[in-house]
């Protein structure tokens, strides 16, 4: 049997998070990894959205405006046309990915919150610090029944 090797995950420290326990350290890490990569995916998406709307609008005004050119430039936009619909359609697919997992992760740590994740054997606040200092630095609310 090999060793599996593992680089070592940011501590919960290196985010100032108020965690204690490194299991929720490293679970919230992958959430807002995940979450930072979804936000960073639908602004690519609404980027390629805009370009179709500017290429597509571009397109149809050119033989409108310009006879016998425009129908020429129309044809040869359209190839980037098609290039960006393939862009956006693969930007939309990441997006809608990336979706599933945050929403698959809120849940998962929203029932870890829901159970308490600290290791006092008597009633913390451990819990609702940690909602308000998320709440307060991401804007996540983890009061509410999704992202």
């Amino acid at each position: 049997m090999g060793i599996s090797y593992h680089p070592a995950l940011p501590a919960a420290e290196a985010r100032g998070l108020p965690i204690l326990s490194f299991r929720m350290a490293r679970l919230f890490n992958e959430f807002l990894d995940r979450y930072i990569a979804w936000q960073g995916a639908k602004r690519q998406a609404r980027f390629w959205t805009l370009i179709l709307i500017f290429l597509g609008a571009v397109i149809l005004a050119l033989p409108y405006y310009f006879a016998v050119r425009g129908f020429i430039l129309s044809a040869v936009l359209f190839a980037g046309f098609y290039f960006a619909v393939c862009r956006c359609l693969e930007a939309s697919g990441r997006a809608s990915h990336l979706a599933v997992n945050v929403n698959i992760l809120y849940h998962h740590l929203a029932g870890k919150l829901e159970a308490g994740f600290c290791e006092h054997g008597s009633r913390c606040r451990c819990v609702e610090v940690f909602r308000l200092y998320v709440a307060k630095e991401y804007h996540i609310d983890f009061n509410k029944g999704s992202v």
